[in-house]
């Protein structure tokens, strides 16, 4: 590939993180570059590349539902592991000010690292359920109680709910 088009394709790169329309028309010029190659524009950018913000309003959403009204939640709360300061994206916390789930928004391609991070912030801060979620659809978001010692069970929406709001 001459000089010329290698370097226009490296200087889109990040610039499209989290803004769909952006990364669309990113991979359509990147396509003009390389004369017709295919991309997949619809069907796997549009998915992986949902702000994470927009994620965060939408989980964000759910927890303001009347259900959860003994609840208060945080965004962006901080948390001490070790030496290092973490930032999580959500906290949903009891009426004593206590962690109850925490929330981790990641765009689709990165939910394997969201996950290992969500898990370490359980363990961390011993809170009981986890939310990985990394789409606005929330039949999607994967729910995780923390069973301690660094065991965690899947659950479904249905039983998290059922435990928090008992």
């Amino acid at each position: 590939m001459p000089r010329k088009k290698r370097d226009y394709i490296s200087s889109i790169s990040g610039w499209s993180v989290g803004n769909s329309e952006r990364a669309r028309k990113d991979a359509e010029a990147i396509q003009r570059v390389v004369r017709g190659a295919r991309l997949p524009i619809t069907n796997n950018i549009e998915r992986s590349y949902i702000p994470e913000a927009s994620i965060a309003d939408t989980v964000a959403k759910y927890f303001s539902e009347p259900k959860f009204s003994d609840f208060s939640t945080d965004r962006e709360c901080p948390i001490q592991i070790g030496p290092i300061s973490y930032i999580t994206d959500i906290v949903l916390l009891d009426s004593e000010g206590s962690f109850l789930a925490i929330v981790e928004c990641k765009s689709l391609r990165n939910s394997n690292r969201g996950t290992q991070q969500l898990k370490s912030f359980l363990c961390a801060t011993d809170t009981p359920y986890g939310i990985l979620a990394t789409s606005t659809n929330r039949d999607s978001w994967k729910f995780y109680e923390n069973l301690r010692h660094n065991k965690f069970q899947e659950i479904d929406r249905a039983t998290f709910e059922k435990q928090i709001l008992g």
